[in-house]
């Protein structure tokens, strides 16, 4: 239909000629042109050659923290991305949530060490309601069936 350049008038314009409505924003663009959603794929795909369907799915929520080249933290922004989040948890997960505030879920893929567990405790309070200048109690729960609790300062 020599539709081409960043114009969508005549796109509208065959919508509308078969009254399709309901469609996207024609200025919204994919995703993957946007910076800051771009860097998601990449980052995977440099750390994981070979990534499961679910590893892409994980992309497309919450706040990303690479905390080394085998980890990476996943934090959710609200409800949706919580459940979103728990939902695509698989055996061997790590769960971090903050207990007596309200606050996000994270989601760590792989096992961590001490370190890494104390960090990743630390970034979940940071975007809790806990107050960040007194230390507050972190649980993590691995997928496969170990629950602890971590005191730290966000």
């Amino acid at each position: 239909m020599a539709i081409k350049g960043r114009s969508r008038k005549n796109q509208i314009e065959l919508a509308k000629s078969y009254r399709i409505q309901g469609y996207s924003c024609p200025s919204g663009g994919c995703l993957l042109s946007d910076p800051g959603s771009s860097k998601h794929p990449r980052d995977l795909i440099s750390h994981c050659p070979d990534p499961s369907l679910n590893d892409i799915e994980l992309l497309k929520i919450g706040r990303h923290f690479r905390l080394s080249p085998a980890i990476k933290l996943v934090v959710g922004r609200n409800e949706r991305e919580n459940e979103k989040l728990r939902s695509l948890s698989i055996d061997g997960d790590i769960l971090f949530d903050v207990l007596d505030y309200k606050c996000p879920l994270s989601i760590a893929r792989v096992p961590l060490n001490g370190g890494e567990l104390l960090i990743s405790a630390r970034i979940e309070a940071r975007y809790s309601d806990a107050p960040k200048n007194k230390p507050v109690k972190v649980t993590y729960h691995v997928m496969d069936g170990q629950d602890a609790t971590l005191t730290v300062k966000p």
